[in-house]
């Protein structure tokens, strides 16, 4: 059996770093400068929440690509973590144009970050809806009784 770290795939790992990344990012560096400069956590008190949740998404569905034995949960979860993420996305692109305050380097490399995570599950779900059989993907064959007539 393989462990679960072999299962991931170079697009979970990029999504979960860009979901470990946005944590950190959204406490630890300035988005906004003023006086005080502001984090993410404090400049962003409507956004936050959905931010957390599509970071909470992507490792729970990186997550269930490393523990599950079939893809059906994890597709299932990609699908979830990708429209959440992208609306967070999309979302942080509009709040950062239209803000007043001048931008610090916490702002860019959380946005770098969101778009990790969203290019991360775009493709996880991409690799799974048309992978090519080969030894370590066989293809399930079920067997049918034989005839009775």
């Amino acid at each position: 059996m393989r462990q679960p770290i072999a299962r991931l795939r170079f697009s979970e790992s990029l999504a979960a770093a860009g979901a470990v990344a946005l944590a950190v990012f959204l406490f630890a560096l300035n988005w906004y400068d003023g006086s005080p400069p502001r984090d993410g956590w404090q400049a962003l008190p409507a956004l936050r929440w959905l931010l957390l949740v599509s970071v909470a998404l992507v490792i729970v569905t990186v997550l269930a690509q490393a523990l599950a034995r079939g893809p059906a949960l994890s597709v299932a979860l990609d699908v979830v973590s990708l429209v959440v993420t992208a609306i967070a996305l999309l979302l942080l692109i509009v709040r950062l144009a239209s803000t007043g305050a001048s931008l610090c380097p916490g702002a860019f490399l959380g946005l770098a970050a969101s778009l990790a995570m969203l290019v991360g599950m775009f493709a996880s779900l991409r690799i799974e809806q048309g992978w090519p059989p080969g030894p370590d993907r066989p293809i399930e064959v079920v067997r049918l009784p034989p005839d009775i007539s």
